[in-house]
């Protein structure tokens, strides 16, 4: 959604979709991405790039835990069957924090470490 801020060609914006102010101007950017080379994909340190991506948007929410290392591939259609229904559950089984967000959603945006049965549990 934060790309309709700028002047890209975008398709319309989605009828009653809320575009973020942005935290931070082009000045903002130019500074903390000068050096980095975005003439091809590959010659962008990826590790340092998202944290600056994280930083600039996020502020001072801590960057998210490193991943579990689970392979998500296997089972796919079962983990996304799961998390589907998680998202229908309003309030139930404890898959919502009572603010809408999945309880994995609401950890990973703190920093906070996701256990196994988050993620098999369908809730993440």
């Amino acid at each position: 959604m934060y790309l309709y801020n700028t002047r890209l060609p975008l398709p319309p914006k989605p009828v009653g979709a809320i575009v973020p102010k942005p935290a931070h101007d082009v000045k903002y950017w130019a500074r903390v991405t000068k050096g980095m080379n975005f003439r091809d994909a590959d010659r962008v340190d990826g590790a340092a790039y998202n944290r600056i991506l994280w930083k600039g948007i996020m502020g001072n929410k801590p960057y998210p835990a490193t991943p579990t290392g689970l392979d998500l591939r296997q089972n796919r259609e079962e983990l996304l069957a799961r998390y589907r229904r998680s998202l229908k559950q309003k309030g139930g089984a404890g898959s919502e924090d009572g603010h809408g967000l999945s309880v994995t959603t609401r950890k990973r945006a703190h920093g906070a470490p996701l256990t196994r049965q988050d993620l098999q549990d369908g809730t993440g």
